[in-house]
């Protein structure tokens, strides 16, 4: 197979500036955006649907799927750049990108072995413009620092989780250097001496996260995570920041995660939660929460209690209902069980069907009482 590049990077970064450079040089072609991971996602997802719709809520997809894909990927390349060598004459340098690629790095680093990833937007702390409100409240900033923390993880965690195993095959672009010397970064990925003038709109430097954003930005366990390990620490966020429920919640199941539920159980008592000013789903979250934590304290009875109020407060939300299935014996189930058949939520359902085949129902029938049969049970998060 030719040689590939695979452009990634997270949303607010430069990667459509350095995309759109790479393929104005002659004897380079950039196809962006092109999500050649979503591609091959869809693909695996639906021999899963089908075999999960017709032989029930554990069946798996066909075990050909993947080495399928490993044929396949490569042939649609080259298919590709062939199709550009006609339009465009001769191609010296290929590349595909996409905002999303990263997300599916594991499979494409497998299905194309020889292909090399560059990843663009390496810090957090530099958030899209518009992404902080400039006109907020201290609890709004914070909350937004968090949810772009989580953004930006999932746009880079695939991609860094599988740095050691790729070695060369992995440039991370610092954005400082693409800011001060875009020429030079172009020439290096292009394998160059030398350099060409910039011919688009050059990258800018960025305002990065100050105060309550980037505090909330540090509830995130991912970020904190992935800022490691691209060299970056975070500040510990305050205690100001984590009274504000939702991102209790988030430090909450970090100590989980941590094998400390008591920290966790800490936290939740310390914010505060004003039932006016929590929304459904937020107020939720903390009940679901709060389960988790009695779950992992062995008090399985509050457990279920904090479940079932989640449940109550916001029936949408599917983990609190999943959770409480896991519990498969308890007698308050049996009540639930009836609500969980009107929902019309498919990982509600999902769960219920998983439940009444843990109590010996078989599959096809678990289907039918469940309401999920010849559903894409692809969907219900296990």
């Amino acid at each position: 197979m030719s040689a590939l590049t695979l452009l990634c990077g997270t949303p607010g970064s430069s990667l459509l500036l350095l995309a759109r450079e790479l393929d104005g040089a002659p004897f380079a072609r950039v196809l962006f955006p092109w999500n050649l991971g979503g591609a091959l996602e869809e693909l695996a997802r639906a021999t899963r649907e089908r075999a999960q719709a017709w032989r029930g809520p554990l069946a798996e997809g066909v075990p050909w799927i993947e080495r399928s894909l490993e044929l396949a990927a490569p042939a649609l390349v080259e298919a590709l750049l062939e199709r550009e060598r006609v339009q465009r004459g001769a191609i010296e340098w290929f590349g595909i990108g996409h905002f999303a690629l990263a997300r599916h790095a594991v499979r494409l680093a497998r299905v194309l072995p020889q292909a090399r990833f560059v990843l663009c937007g390496d810090d957090g702390r530099v958030a899209p413009s518009g992404r902080i409100p400039e006109q907020a409240t201290q609890r709004e900033r914070a909350l937004a620092g968090f949810e772009w923390g989580e953004q930006w993880s999932a746009s880079v965690g695939p991609l860094l989780s599988i740095a050691e195993e790729l070695g060369p095959r992995l440039v991370v672009l610092r954005e400082e250097e693409l800011v001060s010397d875009p020429e030079a970064v172009e020439a290096a990925l292009l394998g160059r001496e030398e350099r060409s003038a910039w011919r688009t709109t050059r990258p800018w430097k960025r305002e990065r996260l100050e105060g309550d954003a980037l505090a909330g930005f540090a509830c995130s366990r991912a970020a904190r995570l992935w800022q490691r390990a691209l060299g970056h620490e975070l500040p510990e966020p305050g205690a100001d920041v984590l009274a504000e429920p939702e991102l209790a919640c988030a430090r909450a199941l970090v100590a989980l995660e941590d094998g400390d539920p008591a920290r966790g159980e800490d936290l939740l008592a310390r914010a505060r939660p004003d039932e006016l000013a929590l929304s459904q789903p937020a107020a939720a979250r903390f009940e679901f929460t709060r389960g988790r934590i009695a779950l992992a304290q062995g008090d399985r009875a509050r457990a279920l209690r904090s479940w079932l109020r989640a449940i109550d407060v916001d029936p949408v939300q599917p983990e609190s209902w999943e959770q409480a299935f896991e519990l498969r014996e308890a007698p308050e189930l049996e009540r639930l069980a009836g609500r969980a058949r009107r929902s019309e939520v498919p990982r509600v359902r999902h769960a219920l069907a998983r439940w009444l085949v843990a109590r010996g129902l078989d599959a096809e029938a678990a289907e039918l009482v469940a309401g999920v049969e010849h559903q894409p049970w692809a969907q219900s998060g296990r």
